[in-house]
């Protein structure tokens, strides 16, 4: 989910019909900001790692070692 939500917000920065509404890129960061400043994506980021966890430690008592 994390993955499709970035490449999601990526196209706000790569698409050109979604750029040329800007004149610059400096005006695009003004108002978009950048990616690496979305809040929702970094709390996105990190509930997917907590989930993610949570899953190993779940299925690592089911796993069988041979």
């Amino acid at each position: 989910m994390y993955e499709s939500s970035v490449s999601s917000r990526e196209k706000d920065f790569t698409d050109y019909y979604r750029c040329m509404t800007y004149r610059n890129k400096n005006e695009m960061n003004a108002v978009l900001g950048t990616i690496s400043d979305c809040g929702f994506l970094q709390t996105l980021k990190e509930d997917t790692e907590t989930f993610n966890n949570r899953l190993k430690t779940v299925f690592s008592g089911m796993i069988q070692k041979k």
